[in-house]
């Protein structure tokens, strides 16, 4: 996430959609995704920081916050709802192995 962020602000500044995607390694196409998906990264990358802060803390409403960011950005459309699966699958996106909070489930 944080090289898409970082691709996405070079664009911001004026670099080439070519120069971007090369520094980075990757197609043009790829980083043309990224800027059209902004505000999904960057909702993710909220949600991410959020974790990280409250992560050692022992708050265990990971999901609730997830449906809080649906409501106030429109996170996944009307029909998401931070299911477990959801859950692991951003979890994997982000190399978090373990969380030992405990009730994670809503």
């Amino acid at each position: 996430m944080e090289q898409k962020l970082e691709a996405i602000k070079r664009l911001d500044k004026g670099e080439t959609l070519q120069k971007v995607a090369d520094d980075f390694g990757v197609g043009q196409a790829t980083v043309g995704d990224w800027k059209k998906k902004r505000l999904e990264i960057e909702k993710c990358e909220a949600l991410y920081v959020w974790f990280i802060q409250f992560r050692d803390k022992g708050v265990p409403i990971l999901q609730q916050k997830a449906l809080h960011f649906r409501n106030e950005f429109n996170y996944g459309g009307p029909d998401f709802t931070a299911s477990a699966s959801w859950l692991d699958r951003w979890k994997k996106r982000y190399g978090i192995r373990q969380l030992s909070v405990c009730g994670e489930k809503l």
